[in-house]
């Protein structure tokens, strides 16, 4: 049976942290249950897409929680297209038991307190913008690209075994890319020039965003603060660490003017420039899109 280390468990705790609600939990269970009975996790992924707009998801805060589960769920599998069905469907249990601990304590707070925490978010201007459900999911794109790559890695698979002339395992009798362990891709060796990231703490981002907008308006100087910011690609993490982007970056401010623009919560973006400064390694550019060939040479 699989078990999680350490730092993949810690990881998990950080992805679960906005996963705090039943609705959470309840799109992780449904995901989970389809996974237990299909064996695939890319069919758990396309059930959770049917769910958009359905009975099932018509609320604001059912689409939200709807939207969160996906898109993690699908840039987990995007990120690690080889990964088997048990190896997921650990992930998934632990995501939901994470969730459901979360929801625990959110409960144990003080309804006064909460009254609280949602006045000021009122009263900043955040429950009606960026905590704005979006009227389509941020996932669902890449169904048919996980597909082709975990049909292919499977592909490879038996090729391979047919030319080793290993005899079948018992994970081989189980259906093609479900339920099979297909050799991991290759670990980077070292950051990308150009790689999507997010921000560790979204909270604080967008505080720091709203502060450096008041300075402007108020005609003060830029007060520049750093905020830490993490790979989409979990294996990129170990390379990533003490990650960094400066407020007085042009793209720091153009991921939430964007994001305001549109009334959502922004999504990831990209940088490059990654340079190692005082134990840190400060981003020297965000893109809202990947760069092309011709503009990166």
């Amino acid at each position: 049976m699989e078990r999680l280390k350490a730092t993949e468990l810690a990881r998990l705790r950080v992805d679960a942290a906005a996963f705090a609600s039943s609705n959470h939990l309840r799109y992780l269970s449904e995901a989970l249950q389809c996974m237990r009975r299909t064996g695939d996790p890319v069919e758990a992924l396309v059930l959770l897409g049917a769910m958009w707009g359905t009975a099932y998801a018509r609320r604001p805060d059912e689409k939200k929680a709807l939207d969160d589960v996906g898109h993690w769920f699908e840039r987990r599998l995007y990120w690690d297209p080889g990964a088997g069905a048990e190896r997921v469907a650990l992930e998934l249990a632990w995501m939901r038991r994470l969730t459901r601990i979360g929801e625990a304590e959110a409960e144990r707070e003080p309804r006064a307190s909460r009254d609280r925490n949602r006045q000021e978010e009122v009263k900043r201007g955040r429950a009606n913008t960026i905590h704005r459900p979006r009227d389509e999911p941020r996932f669902g794109k890449l169904i048919e690209s996980i597909r082709r790559r975990r049909n292919e890695i499977e592909r490879r698979r038996g090729e391979e075994s047919d030319a080793s002339g290993a005899s079948p395992t018992p994970g081989d009798a189980t259906p093609p890319v479900a339920g099979a362990a297909p050799a991991p891709e290759p670990t980077p060796t070292q950051l990308p020039a150009v790689f999507e990231a997010e921000f560790v703490d979204f909270t604080s981002a967008h505080e720091a965003y709203r502060s450096a907008r008041e300075r402007e308006k108020r005609k003060k100087a830029p007060k520049e603060r750093f905020l830490a910011l993490r790979p989409v690609d979990v294996r990129l993490h170990p390379l990533a660490a003490g990650l960094v982007c400066s407020t007085a970056l042009v793209g720091f401010k153009a991921v939430f003017s964007a994001a305001t623009s549109q009334r959502v919560a922004p999504r990831s973006f990209y940088v490059s420039g990654v340079e190692e400064r005082g134990g840190q390694r400060l981003v020297g550019e965000i893109l809202l899109e990947v760069p092309r060939a011709d503009e990166s040479s």
